[in-house]
This record gives C-alpha cells, sequence and structure tokens, in this order.
C-alpha cells in the first residue's frame, strides 16, 4: 500500500502543528523567531520506529509501578532502522506492507496523543478500506 507521509498534522481548528513550539533565541543580543516545520506523519513514524520505549511493569507484592527500556532483539531493530530509514529517504509515497502498517499503528497509539492517532489512523484506514476519513474540513 502506497503511504504519502508528507501528511501535516492539524489541531481541531484545522490549523497546522508544527514540529516544536516556535522559540525566541537570542544570539549576540538579538532576538530571532526560530519557526520549526510542520509535524509529518514521516516524523512521527521515524520517532515510533528508532525509539525503543519503555516496559511498564508492576511489583505483585507492593504494587511499585516500575518502567524499563523494552527490550527488543536486534533483529527487530534492524526491521525497524530500515523501515524508518526507508521512509526518511523517500520523496513521494512509499510502498509499506499490512504487517507493517500494524507496527505503526500500534507503536503510534503507544506513543502518542488521541487526536494525533486518529489522524495517523485514519490515513492508514483510508488505504485499506477507501472510504475517506480524513480531518480536513468539506
Amino acid at each position: 500500500m502506497k503511504i504519502d507521509f508528507e501528511y501535516k498534522f492539524k489541531k481541531l481548528n484545522g490549523e497546522v502543528i508544527p514540529e516544536q513550539p516556535d522559540k525566541i533565541i537570542v544570539k549576540d543580543g538579538q532576538k530571532t523567531e526560530k519557526i520549526y516545520p510542520p509535524f509529518t506523519l514521516r516524523i512521527l513514524c521515524e520517532n515510533v520506529l528508532l525509539k525503543a520505549g519503555l516496559d511498564v511493569v508492576v511489583c505483585p507484592q507492593c504494587r511499585t509501578v516500575i518502567k524499563r527500556p523494552r527490550k527488543l532483539s536486534g533483529k527487530k531493530k534492524v526491521k525497524r532502522a530500515k523501515l524508518a530509514k526507508r521512509i526518511h529517504d523517500s520523496n513521494g509515497p512509499v510502498d509499506v506492507g499490512a504487517s507493517d502498517i500494524r507496527l505503526l499503528r500500534r507503536l503510534i497509539a503507544k506513543n502518542y496523543p488521541a487526536l494525533t492517532v486518529a489522524q495517523a489512523w485514519g490515513i492508514f484506514e483510508n488505504l485499506k478500506i477507501g472510504v475517506d476519513v480524513s480531518w480536513e474540513k468539506n
């Protein structure tokens, strides 16, 4: 399935979300505004694929919540890195298999808030069922 990873995420009002909030930088006494590019599906997918993440473990005796780095095999890490590189290097839509889409959906759901997940999953669902579930205003 071909996916265009240049999709720009939007707030509920339709405003494009930047990668980071804009910042005022003071250099040599001069204030300049650093404006970040839009937060795209490309950036989102690269982030979730290259981040190992944390597993949450609850101690059965004391109920203490412990977060520890997720243990991924070298094979899984290489697979994720290759997919991230393919997405990063693309200049247009990327052909992504169903298993990779399932992986991206799962990782995005674990690591991002509801609005981001809804838009990303909407893009993946369009491909699967052919129905427009995008967040664009008509």
